[in-house]
């Protein structure tokens, strides 16, 4: 909704900005290049901190996939939970990791 409401094509068709806005950007939009960028891979796939968060989210990812298909199978069989208790305990984690995101955010 917020998208559809602020977010237009041009400024000049964007009914919020003032005649000086206007002005400056139309003065500023045509000093930007309009050449097509060259995207740098080999330097995208050589940095460091890109191959960090790479292996982050294959940590997160795995650790995730566990949780979601073993933590209810281990309560179940070696602890011995019945079916609401081991979803009262299974989603305890989720809860405590959304409430974390968005506090944390």
């Amino acid at each position: 909704m917020l998208w559809a409401i602020l977010c237009y094509l041009n400024p000049d068709a964007h009914p919020f900005i003032s005649d000086k806005e206007n002005t400056y950007l139309a003065e500023h939009i045509n000093n930007i290049s309009s050449k097509e960028k060259v995207i740098p891979w080999r330097a995208i796939l050589t940095s460091a901190p890109i191959w960090a968060l790479v292996i982050a989210q294959i940590g997160h990812d795995w650790e995730f996939f566990t949780m979601v298909t073993d933590l209810p199978k281990y309560m179940k069989d070696m602890l011995h939970f019945n079916v609401t208790q081991n979803g009262i305990w299974s989603s305890l984690p989720y809860i405590l990791m959304w409430i974390i995101s968005m506090s944390s955010g």
